[in-house]
């Protein structure tokens, strides 16, 4: 997503060059023509959160590809480091459920850390070492940890939102600098809020589709449609309702090209009651 008025969308931002020419784009350019838009206090209620930017280059101030033999730079580091970071607060996860036998606390070893790790908790390398360890020296190793905090799962889980939110200023395919910083994109990221209402496309244990099956044809379709493994959609969250209000009652503009309405198979009206419908070209699309 990102932070754009309508008559924004078709405004060129950037040159994208290559051997050949010169080609001018736009966000609609990059993205297609088909737009829903929230209203800022809406975006904010359902969670959207700015992209962090970060500088893809080398120790040397160049662009760090696959190819770079300079070590990468500041920003690439922090990154690393956060990657880093996860790693360790495992360690803490795997201390704190080994400790869960003594104190009767929810058993974590089936806690499937797969979207975050990988591997569950129990596969986890300090796995079998903590678990083997009395509760005297469980308590010598966690008592630094004892102060005010969340459990480390949902500092892990907040960990993987913040990384997440990483988004290379340039188009390193391309070559184009702060092509995509130019974006100012937002994210809408999988968390849990008691006003919000989430349901998996995968096979989540507890956050199931209640309505599976009779989704699953339109799941095909849109698995075909964009060209996605099966992988992917199980991947995949979707916000259903916000305070009980459907998330499609709470978009404010669409815009689409005319001759794509018929496709639609409903009136945008009947899909989005309160969104006001723009024909993309009138935006400046030309097809």
């Amino acid at each position: 997503m990102t932070v754009l008025e309508p008559n924004e969308l078709y405004k060129n931002y950037s040159q994208k060059t290559t051997a050949e020419t010169e080609v001018a784009v736009s966000h609609a350019d990059v993205f297609g023509p088909f737009t829903i838009g929230f209203s800022d206090e809406v975006g904010r209620r359902i969670g959207l959160m700015p992209t962090i930017y970060y500088s893809p280059t080398d120790s040397q101030g160049f662009l760090s590809t696959d190819d770079s033999t300079a070590e990468i730079g500041v920003s690439l580091q922090l990154i690393q480091s956060l990657y880093d970071l996860r790693n360790v607060m495992t360690s803490l996860l795997v201390l704190e459920h080994a400790y869960s036998k003594y104190d009767d606390t929810t058993d974590l070893a089936s806690l499937d850390l797969s979207e975050i790790l990988g591997k569950k908790v129990s596969e986890l390398p300090a796995f079998k070492l903590a678990n083997s360890l009395s509760k005297f020296k469980l308590d010598l190793l966690t008592e630094p940890f004892n102060f005010h905090r969340l459990p480390a799962i949902y500092l892990l889980d907040h960990l993987e939102i913040v990384l997440t939110l990483f988004q290379s200023s340039d188009d390193l395919q391309t070559g184009v600098a702060l092509d995509y910083f130019q974006q100012r994109e937002w994210r809408l990221v999988q968390h849990f809020h008691p006003s919000l209402f989430w349901y998996s496309l995968g096979d989540h244990a507890d956050y199931k589709d209640e309505n599976r099956r009779s989704r699953l044809l339109q799941r095909r379709e849109i698995q075909a449609k964009i060209g996605r493994s099966q992988g992917y959609l199980n991947a995949c969250w979707v916000l259903e309702s916000i305070d009980g209000v459907p998330i499609r009652d709470l978009v404010s503009f669409v815009s689409a090209p005319n001759e794509s309405l018929d496709l639609i198979g409903q009136d945008i009206s009947d899909l989005f009651p309160s969104a006001t419908f723009v024909p993309a070209e009138d935006l400046g699309f030309d097809g």
